[in-house]
């Protein structure tokens, strides 16, 4: 992405922060709370992250990490965010936890460290200028898992000039299938969504 979709991206969450006030799941962006857990609850039913290093990747407050501790031991959690604000929540919920690392970055352009598992849910749904952005992302996100790539991408958008963007799923199922003889597609697994988790 370039700075001025990044700008435009940090503008818009700035904006839904004096909406709806730090700490909120509508300043990440969700229309409700219920649906954001849902929609990690997917992700922390396709693998066992027992044990395993974990990138959650637009991670905003962090909330991945008190689902997979509810769930699994053992584990190491990195969430990387642009988003400051959003990362003072985080640290200030989870910092004390020795397994949880956050990171102030741009994840599509900052190199990431490698992992077992990479979990992206909502990062890829702005709006990019760059032809081929979600293909390369994933391959990106890809390289970087040593086990598995979680991500979750709209089907459907209300404002198709706004900043999200909506994909066809059958042509990103079909780009996943071609880098790993094994995805799982969970077909409006939250709404107008659709998850899919790419093993290697």
């Amino acid at each position: 992405m370039n700075i001025a979709e990044l700008t435009e991206i940090q503008a818009y969450h700035l904006d839904r922060l004096i909406d709806f006030g730090p700490g909120t799941t509508g300043a990440l962006g969700w229309k409700n709370g219920e649906s954001h857990q849902q929609r990690l609850s997917i992700f922390s039913q396709l693998a066992n992250f027992t044990g395993c290093s974990v990138l959650d990747v637009g991670c905003g407050h962090g909330d991945l990490h008190t689902l997979l501790s509810k769930q699994y031991e053992g584990f190491s959690y990195t969430g990387i965010d642009q988003m400051q604000p959003f990362l003072d929540i985080a640290v200030k919920r989870y910092g004390r936890d020795s397994r949880a690392n956050f990171i102030l970055g741009d994840f599509t352009a900052d190199a990431l460290p490698k992992v077992d598992y990479v979990i992206a849910s909502g990062a890829l749904n702005y709006r990019s200028m760059e032809p081929d952005f979600i293909f390369s992302m994933i391959a990106k996100l890809y390289r970087t898992c040593s086990l598995g790539l979680g991500f979750n991408l709209l089907s459907r958008v209300d404002f198709t000039e706004g900043i999200l963007v909506a994909y066809d799923p059958a042509t990103i199922l079909a780009y996943c299938q071609s880098l790993s003889s094994r995805v799982d597609f969970i077909a409006n697994s939250v709404g107008d969504e659709f998850t899919l988790f790419v093993y290697k």
